[in-house]
This record gives structure tokens, C-alpha cells and sequence, in this order.
């Protein structure tokens, strides 16, 4: 549609070198979209904040399922929206064990080692879902037993 609207925060210093990217990358944003960027910079802070608390009540439930279900992850994510888990079959990467749940339950997972190589034997789960999609991914995983012990 060429709706797109960006933005970008820089050190003073590197200004210049951005304004020239930017002179030979865009011509302009049309003026209606630049009017709602305005709108959505000045009107997030609400929105911002409930999605916080969504976020947190959702970090909360998954990681009192993963517990129920023998998935304790051992430490509570103060970051984005993942779970780093470690599962215990270290004979198998986190790709092909990923690979393995995906063709069985249905559920998708990142393997660890898309995070770098200390990421293998982890598995990264999101909770950026609905509570009930999150409900049910967390079972089909318990079911298929391939992370618990």
C-alpha cells in the first residue's frame, strides 16, 4: 500500500550520515500517515501500558503451567515475552527436537541455538498468544512428553 511510517532515534553524532541514508532510501511518508504517527506517538502510553500487563499476566500463567506440567524453566524472563527452557534429552539439538514437536503437536517453537550457541539444549517459548492458545500449546507439549523428564 506504501502506508509505512518510521522512525528512528540516534546519537547526535550520527545524524548526518542517517539524514543522507535517508535522503537517497525515501522520498516522503504521505501527510495522513505522518498525522496518525503523530497520533499513535502521543496516545501509546495507555495502550503501551495495558499490553505491559497483559504481557505480565500472560509471563505469569505460562510459567505456573510450565511448573504444573514438569517444565520448570528456573528462573522467571524479565525481558520480552520468551521462556528459555532447557529440556532434559541433551542427545538431541534444539532444531531437530523443535522439528520433532512441531510434527507431532503442532506447536511451534524456537530452538535455542537460532540464539546463539550457548542456546543449544534450550528451546524458546513465546507467551505473546491468547491465554487459551497458550493453555493448550503448554498441554500438547506436556502430552507429547519430549520436554520432561
Amino acid at each position: 500500500t506504501g502506508w509505512r511510517l518510521g522512525y528512528m532515534i540516534t546519537p547526535p553524532e550520527w545524524m548526518s550520515a542517517a539524514d543522507r541514508i535517508h535522503q537517497n532510501l525515501m522520498i516522503s511518508a504521505t501527510e495522513f500517515i505522518q498525522e496518525a504517527g503523530i497520533s499513535v506517538l502521543q496516545k501509546s502510553k495507555v495502550y503501551c501500558e495495558k499490553m505491559k500487563a497483559e504481557l505480565n499476566q500472560r509471563r505469569i500463567f505460562v510459567l505456573k503451567k510450565m511448573q504444573e506440567l514438569g517444565m520448570d524453566p528456573g528462573y522467571t524472563p524479565s525481558g520480552a515475552f520468551y521462556v528459555f527452557y532447557k529440556y532434559p534429552d541433551s542427545t538431541k539439538s534444539s532444531r531437530s527436537l523443535c522439528h520433532e514437536i512441531l510434527e507431532k503437536t503442532g506447536v511451534a517453537i524456537a530452538p535455542g541455538r537460532d540464539f546463539g550457541p550457548m542456546g543449544e539444549g534450550y528451546i524458546r517459548l513465546s507467551y505473546a498468544q491468547s491465554m487459551e492458545n497458550l493453555d493448550r500449546a503448554l498441554t500438547k507439549l506436556s502430552e507429547c512428553k519430549l520436554l520432561t523428564c
